[in-house]
C-alpha cells in the first residue's frame, strides 16, 4: 500500500470534507467532553467507581469506544487504578518515566491513559491507541525507532509526532484523533465502527454470516450505495473515497 504523497494536505481534505458523520460529532463534543472529564481527573484522589465506568462508554467520553470491556477488571481493582492516573497525571515527573512506571492491572494500558492524558491536557498529549497507530503508519507519520522502546519512550516521540502533525494540519489534538478514525474507515470502513455498549443486532448478523454470502452482499450494498465522489474497489470490495484510487482503475490505493 502507498501513503498519500502529502498526509498533511489529506488530513485537511479529510477534515473539510466533513463527509463522516459521526467524526463531525466526535469534534462537535469537543469542548463538552474535555470540560466534564478535565474536571474529573483533575482530582484523581476524588474519582468515584461510577467515574470511571461512565468515562469507559462512549456515550460518555464521546470519542473512544471499546473501552467499556475493560470496566470488570479496572473497576475490581479500582483503588490501584485511581492511583496510576494519579501517577501518570504528576506534571511534575517526565511523562516517559511517569508511564513507564505504571504498574497493574495491565488493562490499563495505552487506550486508557492516552485519552485521560488528551481531556486533563489537551493542548499538550495526544491519543495513542490502535487507530491513531494504524493511520499514523498508513500516512507514513508513525515516528522512527520505535521498536523495542519502552512504552514511556514511544509515547513521547509519538505525542511530539502528534503535536506537529495537529500544528500542521491546523486542528487540536482531540480533532487530530478524530480524523485518525475518518482516515481508517475511509480505507477499511469494515473494520472501524462505533460500537455502543450493546452492540446492534445487525452486527451479530454479519459475523455469522457464511463467508461467501458475505462477501457478495457486501459488495451489492456497496454498489447500490455508491455516490459520485467514491468507487467500488473491485479485489476488496469496499465502497472508497476518490481520493483513495490508486492508478490501477478500479483498484484503491490498499489493494494496489
Amino acid at each position: 500500500m502507498s501513503a498519500p504523497t502529502d498526509p498533511i494536505a489529506y488530513l485537511r481534505r479529510v477534515r473539510e470534507a466533513g463527509q463522516h458523520n459521526d467524526v463531525v460529532q466526535m469534534i462537535r463534543d469537543r469542548d463538552s467532553a474535555i470540560t466534564r472529564w478535565g474536571r474529573v481527573f483533575a482530582s484523581p484522589s476524588r474519582l468515584t467507581p461510577e467515574d470511571l465506568s461512565d468515562f469507559l462508554q462512549f456515550e460518555h467520553n464521546r470519542h473512544w469506544w471499546g473501552l467499556q470491556r475493560r470496566s470488570d477488571i479496572l473497576l475490581r481493582r479500582f483503588e490501584a487504578v485511581r492511583e496510576m492516573i494519579s501517577e501518570l497525571l504528576d506534571e511534575d515527573r517526565p511523562i516517559v518515566e511517569r508511564i513507564d512506571g505504571l504498574g497493574e492491572p495491565r488493562e490499563f494500558d495505552r487506550e486508557i491513559w492516552s485519552p485521560i492524558l488528551l481531556v486533563t491536557h489537551p493542548d499538550t498529549h495526544g491519543v495513542w491507541n490502535q487507530i491513531s497507530e494504524s493511520a499514523m503508519r498508513r500516512l507514513g507519520l508513525w515516528p522512527d525507532g520505535t521498536d523495542g522502546a519502552s512504552p514511556g519512550t514511544v509515547y513521547g516521540m509519538v505525542d511530539e509526532m502528534l503535536n506537529l502533525t495537529a500544528a500542521e494540519v491546523g486542528v487540536d489534538l482531540w480533532t487530530l484523533d478524530a480524523l485518525w478514525w475518518a482516515v481508517e474507515k475511509e480505507h477499511d470502513a469494515s473494520r472501524y465502527f462505533v460500537t455502543r455498549s450493546k452492540p446492534a443486532r445487525v452486527a451479530t448478523r454479519a459475523r455469522t454470516a457464511a463467508p461467501a454470502r458475505t462477501k457478495t452482499l457486501r459488495a451489492a450494498k456497496a454498489k447500490a450505495v455508491v455516490a459520485e465522489d467514491t468507487f467500488v474497489c473491485q479485489r476488496c470490495w469496499m465502497t472508497k473515497q476518490s481520493r483513495l484510487a490508486s492508478d490501477e482503475a478500479g483498484v484503491c490505493i490498499d489493494c494496489a
